[in-house]
């Protein structure tokens, strides 16, 4: 459905983002796989507006980073389509992990607060939880539910401004991440692909193992997290869960990375998706997507050397047609 709207590339794979944090979110509420997930209620036509609608949004109001406040944490039920569930729902628990919640307002302690679409677009479109940093206010906006609470408005607000200190204009996104690490030389190693999976649907940016030499001789591994600091403590609870690990390193650092957007072109042997990078508003690196090629092949029995040439040169191609990228 998105593929075939005629939003821009940013928009249809944020809003991919953001629908991908909620299908892991309910294969896990649901004990299943993300292949499984059925979105009923998640994938009413009000929830994809909810959700293409604010990536949109960010994106007509050249919004760079999203910043939003501790979210409340409130109790009591709420009825879906399974019946009668507690506050936070399980999708919304799930989502929650990693991420500063409060108290719910005195007299709006009860009901849903949090839904999991309104948690999925923060979980992965927010570039931090908590108090904002310094900044200089522009404009506003608020959204008022339906539901009346005694004492309290049932308000969203949105406020949109610049830095309060702006830096020199950087050719590439600046983040900090962290990186985890742990040493294991007494676990099956059978187990690491299992543990990879969980700690990408968690939302690990990377995972990655190397062999090492650990004390008394024993050949070890070296598995590393590479993650947002939102996401530490969830995903150091899986390390801890699922490994045989009794401690793990942290270390924080900043990385630069460049935008990208993702484009889809047609080849002879079908379509495929190709993410590109841009320095300075120019694309410096053109990647078709491994898996999309690999399929293409797969069916027209070539090889996927050829997939990739040809879908990488359609893509380089309609690259020069465009204009720069701000």
């Amino acid at each position: 459905m998105l593929d075939a709207s005629g939003l821009s590339p940013w928009v249809r794979e944020k809003s991919k983002d953001v629908f991908a944090c909620l299908a892991r979110a309910e294969a896990r509420a649901h004990g299943a796989s993300v292949d499984q997930v059925h979105f009923h209620e998640v994938g009413a036509i009000d929830s994809i507006i909810d959700t293409v609608g604010s990536v949109l949004a960010l994106e007509l109001l050249h919004v760079d980073e999203v910043h939003c406040s501790p979210l409340p944490y409130s109790n009591g039920f709420v009825k879906c389509m399974h019946g009668l569930m507690p506050v936070p729902v399980p999708a919304t628990l799930d989502l929650m992990q990693g991420v500063p919640v409060i108290p719910a307002p005195k007299g709006q302690s009860t009901g849903e607060l949090v839904t999991p679409t309104g948690m999925s677009l923060m979980k992965a479109l927010a570039t931090s939880f908590g108090p904002p940093p310094a900044f200089i206010p522009h404009t506003h906006g608020s959204g008022a539910g339906t539901k009346d609470f005694p004492g309290h408005a049932n308000i969203v607000r949105v406020v949109i401004g610049d830095a309060a200190h702006p830096v020199s204009p950087s050719p590439t996104n600046d983040e900090s991440v962290v990186v985890l690490e742990t040493n294991l030389d007494d676990m099956n190693p059978q187990i690491l692909s299992h543990v990879q999976e969980l700690l990408f649907d968690q939302g690990a940016l990377d995972v990655w193992w190397q062999p090492i030499q650990m004390k008394k001789n024993r050949p070890g591994i070296l598995l590393s997290v590479l993650c947002l600091p939102g996401g530490v403590n969830a995903l150091s609870t899986t390390l801890f869960c699922e490994t045989t690990t009794l401690g793990i390193r942290r270390r924080t650092m900043e990385r630069a990375v460049l935008k990208r957007l993702f484009m889809t072109v047609t080849s002879l042997y079908g379509p495929a998706s190709v993410k590109v990078g841009y320095l300075n508003g120019a694309p410096v690196n053109v990647q078709p997507e491994f898996d999309d090629c690999q399929k293409l092949a797969l069916a027209a029995n070539v090889p996927i050397k050829t997939v990739l040439a040809e879908v990488q040169a359609l893509a380089r191609a309609s690259l020069k047609k465009e204009a720069p990228v701000a």
